[in-house]
Protein backbone atom coordinates (compact mmCIF):
# COMPACT_ATOMS: atom_id res chain seq x y z
CA UNK A 1 0.00 0.00 0.00
CA UNK A 2 1.53 3.30 -1.06
CA UNK A 3 1.75 6.04 1.57
CA UNK A 4 1.53 9.74 1.12
CA UNK A 5 4.97 11.41 1.23
CA UNK A 6 4.28 14.08 3.69
CA UNK A 7 3.09 11.71 6.36
CA UNK A 8 5.88 8.99 5.88
CA UNK A 9 8.91 10.47 5.61
CA UNK A 10 11.28 12.48 3.84
CA UNK A 11 10.05 13.21 -0.10
CA UNK A 12 13.09 14.51 -2.70
CA UNK A 13 15.05 15.39 0.44
CA UNK A 14 12.35 17.71 1.78
CA UNK A 15 10.79 16.29 5.71
CA UNK A 16 7.25 16.33 6.72
CA UNK A 17 5.52 19.54 7.22
CA UNK A 18 5.08 20.07 10.91
CA UNK A 19 1.86 21.50 9.90
CA UNK A 20 0.21 17.61 10.22
CA UNK A 21 1.40 17.96 13.80
CA UNK A 22 -1.74 18.14 16.31
CA UNK A 23 -4.21 19.10 12.67
CA UNK A 24 -7.38 18.06 14.08
CA UNK A 25 -9.84 18.84 11.44
CA UNK A 26 -8.97 19.86 7.66
CA UNK A 27 -12.17 20.14 5.76
CA UNK A 28 -10.62 20.45 1.84
CA UNK A 29 -14.47 21.63 0.67
CA UNK A 30 -13.86 19.71 -2.54
CA UNK A 31 -17.16 18.21 -2.69
CA UNK A 32 -19.79 19.36 -5.32
CA UNK A 33 -22.57 18.74 -2.49
CA UNK A 34 -23.65 16.87 0.39
CA UNK A 35 -21.62 16.23 3.74
CA UNK A 36 -18.27 17.14 3.31
CA UNK A 37 -15.08 14.64 4.66
CA UNK A 38 -12.32 15.54 7.02
CA UNK A 39 -8.84 15.04 5.47
CA UNK A 40 -7.36 14.42 9.11
CA UNK A 41 -9.17 11.46 9.39
CA UNK A 42 -10.57 12.88 12.80
CA UNK A 43 -13.76 13.98 12.59
CA UNK A 44 -16.72 12.62 10.44
CA UNK A 45 -18.32 13.91 7.81
CA UNK A 46 -19.87 17.50 8.27
CA UNK A 47 -23.75 17.36 7.84
CA UNK A 48 -25.21 19.72 4.66
CA UNK A 49 -27.97 21.63 5.95
CA UNK A 50 -30.08 23.51 3.35
CA UNK A 51 -28.24 22.08 -0.22
CA UNK A 52 -24.83 24.17 0.51
CA UNK A 53 -23.17 24.72 -2.99
CA UNK A 54 -19.78 24.37 -4.78
CA UNK A 55 -17.56 27.05 -5.96
CA UNK A 56 -14.39 27.32 -7.38
CA UNK A 57 -11.47 27.69 -4.19
CA UNK A 58 -8.53 29.30 -3.27
CA UNK A 59 -7.49 25.25 -3.48
CA UNK A 60 -9.97 23.05 -5.64
CA UNK A 61 -13.45 23.75 -4.80
CA UNK A 62 -14.84 25.52 -1.62
CA UNK A 63 -18.26 26.02 -0.06
CA UNK A 64 -20.35 28.64 -1.28
CA UNK A 65 -22.79 29.76 1.36
CA UNK A 66 -26.14 31.42 0.46
CA UNK A 67 -27.39 33.74 3.77
CA UNK A 68 -30.86 33.88 2.27
CA UNK A 69 -31.00 30.17 2.18
CA UNK A 70 -29.98 29.60 5.18
CA UNK A 71 -26.70 27.12 4.12
CA UNK A 72 -24.31 25.75 6.55
CA UNK A 73 -22.16 22.70 7.66
CA UNK A 74 -22.17 20.86 10.72
CA UNK A 75 -20.93 18.74 13.03
CA UNK A 76 -21.94 17.48 16.82
CA UNK A 77 -19.15 18.51 19.38
CA UNK A 78 -16.43 15.72 19.60
CA UNK A 79 -13.10 15.93 21.55
CA UNK A 80 -11.34 16.87 17.74
CA UNK A 81 -13.48 20.30 17.81
CA UNK A 82 -13.13 21.33 21.33
CA UNK A 83 -10.09 23.34 22.67
CA UNK A 84 -9.40 23.63 26.45
CA UNK A 85 -5.80 25.48 26.45
CA UNK A 86 -3.72 26.77 23.11
CA UNK A 87 -5.17 26.23 19.81
CA UNK A 88 -5.06 27.78 16.09
CA UNK A 89 -7.69 27.65 13.22
CA UNK A 90 -7.14 28.57 9.84
CA UNK A 91 -9.17 29.24 6.66
CA UNK A 92 -9.64 30.94 3.27
CA UNK A 93 -12.78 32.93 3.08
CA UNK A 94 -14.60 35.48 0.77
CA UNK A 95 -17.46 37.28 1.47
CA UNK A 96 -19.96 37.72 -1.15
CA UNK A 97 -21.80 40.44 0.65
CA UNK A 98 -21.20 42.55 3.71
CA UNK A 99 -24.96 43.66 5.14
CA UNK A 100 -25.08 41.68 8.34
CA UNK A 101 -22.99 40.55 10.91
CA UNK A 102 -21.75 36.54 9.71
CA UNK A 103 -20.62 33.85 11.57
CA UNK A 104 -18.22 31.91 9.54
CA UNK A 105 -16.90 29.22 11.71
CA UNK A 106 -18.68 28.77 15.40
CA UNK A 107 -18.57 26.44 18.47
CA UNK A 108 -21.71 28.25 20.10
CA UNK A 109 -25.40 27.04 20.48
CA UNK A 110 -26.13 29.63 22.68
CA UNK A 111 -25.95 27.21 25.40
CA UNK A 112 -22.39 26.06 25.61
CA UNK A 113 -20.12 28.84 24.20
CA UNK A 114 -16.67 28.62 23.02
CA UNK A 115 -15.66 30.13 19.84
CA UNK A 116 -16.46 32.09 16.79
CA UNK A 117 -14.78 33.67 13.68
CA UNK A 118 -17.22 35.89 12.22
CA UNK A 119 -17.14 39.08 9.96
CA UNK A 120 -18.30 41.97 12.04
CA UNK A 121 -20.60 44.74 9.72
CA UNK A 122 -20.40 47.09 12.13
CA UNK A 123 -16.39 47.50 12.01
CA UNK A 124 -16.40 45.95 8.76
CA UNK A 125 -13.64 43.73 10.10
CA UNK A 126 -13.03 40.05 10.87
CA UNK A 127 -13.12 39.62 14.07
CA UNK A 128 -12.42 36.21 16.52
CA UNK A 129 -14.23 35.88 19.79
CA UNK A 130 -13.44 32.78 22.87
CA UNK A 131 -15.57 32.12 25.79
CA UNK A 132 -14.02 32.27 29.00
CA UNK A 133 -17.01 29.86 30.94
CA UNK A 134 -19.68 29.09 28.33
CA UNK A 135 -22.98 30.99 29.02
CA UNK A 136 -22.71 33.74 31.32
CA UNK A 137 -18.81 33.38 31.75
CA UNK A 138 -18.09 36.18 29.46
CA UNK A 139 -16.22 36.45 26.52
CA UNK A 140 -13.29 37.89 24.62
CA UNK A 141 -12.97 39.00 21.16
CA UNK A 142 -10.05 40.81 18.95
CA UNK A 143 -10.94 42.18 15.59
CA UNK A 144 -8.10 42.30 12.86
CA UNK A 145 -7.80 46.30 12.70
CA UNK A 146 -4.50 46.15 11.13
CA UNK A 147 -5.90 44.43 7.67
CA UNK A 148 -8.61 46.68 8.24
CA UNK A 149 -12.00 47.01 5.94
CA UNK A 150 -13.14 43.51 4.17
CA UNK A 151 -13.51 44.03 0.29
CA UNK A 152 -15.99 41.42 -1.00
CA UNK A 153 -15.23 38.94 -4.20
CA UNK A 154 -11.64 38.79 -2.45
CA UNK A 155 -10.13 35.68 -1.22
CA UNK A 156 -8.56 36.30 2.60
CA UNK A 157 -6.40 33.91 4.62
CA UNK A 158 -7.67 34.16 8.35
CA UNK A 159 -5.94 32.46 11.21
CA UNK A 160 -7.28 32.98 14.92
CA UNK A 161 -6.73 31.01 17.79
CA UNK A 162 -5.38 31.33 21.44
CA UNK A 163 -2.52 31.74 22.96
CA UNK A 164 -2.03 30.35 26.72
CA UNK A 165 1.74 30.99 27.16
CA UNK A 166 0.65 34.90 26.44
CA UNK A 167 -2.63 34.51 27.33
CA UNK A 168 -3.85 35.76 24.86
CA UNK A 169 -6.35 35.62 22.00
CA UNK A 170 -5.17 36.70 18.20
CA UNK A 171 -6.63 37.06 14.96
CA UNK A 172 -4.73 37.93 11.25
CA UNK A 173 -5.05 38.05 7.66
CA UNK A 174 -3.29 37.57 4.35
CA UNK A 175 -0.41 36.77 6.70
CA UNK A 176 0.08 40.55 8.16
CA UNK A 177 0.19 41.38 12.08
CA UNK A 178 -1.70 39.62 13.98
CA UNK A 179 -3.78 41.63 16.47
CA UNK A 180 -4.12 40.71 19.99
CA UNK A 181 -6.07 40.82 23.40
CA UNK A 182 -4.64 39.99 26.50
CA UNK A 183 -5.75 38.62 29.85
CA UNK A 184 -7.51 35.75 28.94
CA UNK A 185 -6.26 33.01 31.74
CA UNK A 186 -8.49 30.72 29.68
CA UNK A 187 -11.19 29.10 26.99
CA UNK A 188 -13.80 27.10 27.62
CA UNK A 189 -14.56 23.48 26.10
CA UNK A 190 -18.35 22.36 25.80
CA UNK A 191 -20.87 20.54 23.86
CA UNK A 192 -21.83 23.17 21.08
CA UNK A 193 -22.25 22.16 17.70
CA UNK A 194 -19.64 23.11 15.15
CA UNK A 195 -20.71 25.31 12.36
CA UNK A 196 -19.36 26.37 9.18
CA UNK A 197 -21.53 29.68 7.88
CA UNK A 198 -23.68 30.00 10.69
CA UNK A 199 -23.75 29.78 14.65
CA UNK A 200 -26.44 30.08 17.86
CA UNK A 201 -29.42 29.79 15.11
CA UNK A 202 -28.77 32.82 12.84
CA UNK A 203 -25.86 34.75 11.69
CA UNK A 204 -25.59 32.97 8.65
CA UNK A 205 -22.46 33.57 6.25
CA UNK A 206 -23.21 35.01 2.73
CA UNK A 207 -20.05 34.20 0.72
CA UNK A 208 -17.68 31.02 0.46
CA UNK A 209 -15.19 28.93 2.72
CA UNK A 210 -11.90 27.13 1.80
CA UNK A 211 -9.40 24.95 3.72
CA UNK A 212 -10.40 24.97 6.67
CA UNK A 213 -8.29 23.86 9.47
CA UNK A 214 -7.99 23.45 13.31
CA UNK A 215 -4.86 22.46 15.23
CA UNK A 216 -6.83 22.07 18.59
CA UNK A 217 -4.14 21.62 21.29
CA UNK A 218 -1.27 23.76 19.72
CA UNK A 219 -0.77 27.51 18.60
CA UNK A 220 1.22 28.03 15.44
CA UNK A 221 4.34 29.22 15.14
CA UNK A 222 4.90 31.91 12.41
CA UNK A 223 6.80 29.93 10.00
CA UNK A 224 3.92 27.75 10.25
CA UNK A 225 1.49 30.33 9.69
CA UNK A 226 3.25 31.44 7.09
CA UNK A 227 4.01 27.98 5.29
CA UNK A 228 -0.01 27.17 5.84
CA UNK A 229 -0.93 30.41 3.33
CA UNK A 230 1.45 29.43 0.87
CA UNK A 231 0.47 26.13 0.73
CA UNK A 232 -2.98 27.47 -0.01
CA UNK A 233 -1.32 29.93 -2.91
CA UNK A 234 0.46 26.97 -4.58
CA UNK A 235 -2.19 24.73 -4.19
CA UNK A 236 -0.37 21.56 -2.42
CA UNK A 237 -2.64 20.06 0.12
CA UNK A 238 -0.57 19.09 3.07
CA UNK A 239 -3.10 15.07 3.01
Amino acid sequence: MMTHPLVSGVFGGVPPSTLLSGLSLYLKLDEAGGTRSDSSGNVTALTDNNTCLSAAGQVGNAVALVAASSQYLSHASVAALGVSGAFTLSVWARLATKTATMRLISKDDGASREYILYYDTSADRWTFAVFVGGVGGGFTSVVASTFGAVPTATWHYVVAGYNAVAQQVFVGVNGGAQNTTGGVASVFDGTSVFEIGAGAGGQYFDGAADEVKLWNTRMLSSAEIAEDRANGLAGRALL
